[in-house]
């Protein structure tokens, strides 16, 4: 079922398939598409082990690839951001610098490019949104103690390498096929999820073979490379909606590919016992397939609900063992719960503090104490709350109005991946209830390249020939 409007417009080509990149001449960027992803897998082969000599050299050489070839650079980025970052590259990481690099080098193309400029509400909000977050970082402009700012400024950091991966995402669009680089990151997130899998289940080698983008936190629940185990459901989510949505569209060989990237997300978001990106995963999948037909969606709700309730005894079996009933699992459950209760009614009293402009991007850990008791949670673990604390109503309707306008859009998108697109936002506004998202570029990095992509059936126009170039 289309949206109102919409069937009498003509669908974009099937988001993947080889023979449209290569029969509409594309070949010219075919061949940074390799480089790219050559230097990535080369990088990811290094930085498993703990290589460090080679992956800071093809790290160097990531960077000056995105310079001179943008997309080489998009393609490298998008094949990393699921991994976690070798502890070479602290505190700035590899993902902000290369976002970085890859932007460098879409504005040395802007005089060659000739595009025409497209201003659109959405990304003024959202770049005003970034400023906005700026502004508040600086301790001359805050207040705060001088000893806030590093944390603060890495937690920017890393929520502006997020906004700057659509915005470079979106530029390269206009001219170049996305579906390669949605491929490109289903790879990367198929490897990321694989790994997690892989040594969750002590498979083989897998331990020593990626240790040093391993978290070495191990316990009865699944989590690679991820913070915890919550990230890596929350980004297996994600991938999941964008993979089946690309399978769906995929043709031959390619969708051979794709089951198997499935299986590897499927395996890691049932080991990482996350309730929240079971959660998101279903109402996600149930919201792409109501953009298309809302009575089959319907009828897979009616039957996921019954399912859940079959299943949910199942899976807290699995999660906290047979004794899920002994006092002393339920009293370890209640305790978890009532930290995360009363880290968010710390962040209510923040809020009024200063409940215009908030107390300042960055900084409720550092706050909250003084709240929370003799809780050691003093991180929100929900990103309204979070936003609301620092930023306050001013930041909020922010990023509200960012997200109707993104949604907006979408809805008027003709892009194959648009139901994707929107389920992943939808996914991700669940899960935000249960986590700080916005500030970890690993789990949002795949939802704003999905959204780049949906974006741009709107903003393509001619592709270049290599010649002008």
């Amino acid at each position: 079922m289309h949206a109102p409007g919409q069937s009498a417009r003509r669908f974009a080509p099937p988001a993947i398939t080889w023979n449209h990149w290569f029969r509409a001449g594309h070949s010219y960027w075919a061949l940074q598409m390799v480089l790219g992803g050559g230097a990535a897998l080369v990088y990811l082969a290094a930085a498993g082990p703990g290589l460090g000599s080679l992956v800071l050299l093809t790290a160097v050489a990531m960077l000056g690839v995105a310079v001179i070839a943008p997309v080489a650079g998009l393609t490298s980025l998008v094949l990393i951001m699921p991994v976690r970052e070798p502890e070479i590259f602290n505190p700035a990481g590899i993902n902000a610098v290369l976002v970085g690099a890859t932007a460098f080098g879409c504005i040395l193309r802007v005089s060659n490019d000739r595009l025409p400029l497209r201003i659109n509400p959405g990304i003024v909000l959202l770049i005003g949104y970034v400023v906005y977050s700026a502004l508040s970082v600086p301790p001359f402009i805050s207040a705060h103690p001088a000893a806030w700012a590093p944390s603060a400024g890495l937690e920017f950091i890393r929520m502006t390498t997020g906004v700057g991966l659509f915005i470079v995402a979106s530029y390269i669009f206009r001219t170049v096929p996305n579906g390669p680089f949605i491929l490109a990151a289903l790879v990367g997130a198929g490897l990321a999820t694989a790994v997690a899998t892989g040594a969750f289940l002590n498979v083989g080698p897998i331990d020593s073979l990626f240790d040093a983008v391993l978290t070495p936190l191990g316990g009865d629940r699944a989590v690679g490379g991820f913070s915890n185990p919550n990230y890596l459901g929350v980004f297996a989510a994600q991938s999941f909606i964008l993979a089946a949505a690309s399978w769906w569209q995929a043709k031959g060989r390619l969708k051979l590919l794709l089951l198997l990237i499935m299986v590897a997300i499927v395996s890691a978001l049932m080991f990482s016992f996350s309730r929240s990106a079971y959660l998101a995963a279903g109402i996600g999948v149930l919201i792409m397939i109501a953009t298309r037909n809302w009575r089959l969606a319907i009828v897979l709700a009616i039957v996921l609900a019954l399912v859940a309730a079959i299943v949910y005894p199942l899976f807290l079996e699995a999660r906290l063992g047979t004794d899920t009933l002994d006092p002393k699992v339920l009293a370890e459950r209640t305790q978890s719960e009532n930290w995360r209760r009363i880290a968010i009614e710390a962040g209510f009293s923040i809020f009024a503090l200063n409940p215009i402009f908030g107390v300042g991007f960055g900084v409720f850990h550092f706050v909250s104490p003084a709240f929370v008791g003799a809780s050691p949670a003093t991180y929100s673990h929900n990103q309204y709350v979070n936003i609301l604390a620092e930023q306050g109503v001013v930041g909020i309707a922010m990023v509200a109005g960012i997200v109707v306008m993104l949604l907006l859009r979408l809805w008027r998108s003709t892009h194959p991946l648009r139901g994707a697109a929107i389920a992943m936002i939808c996914a991700y506004l669940i899960q935000s209830t249960f986590i700080n998202s916005t500030t970890s570029f690993q789990i949002s990095g795949l939802t704003w390249l999905t959204m780049a992509a949906a974006l741009s059936a709107a903003d393509r126009v001619p592709a270049l020939r290599p010649k002008e170039a």
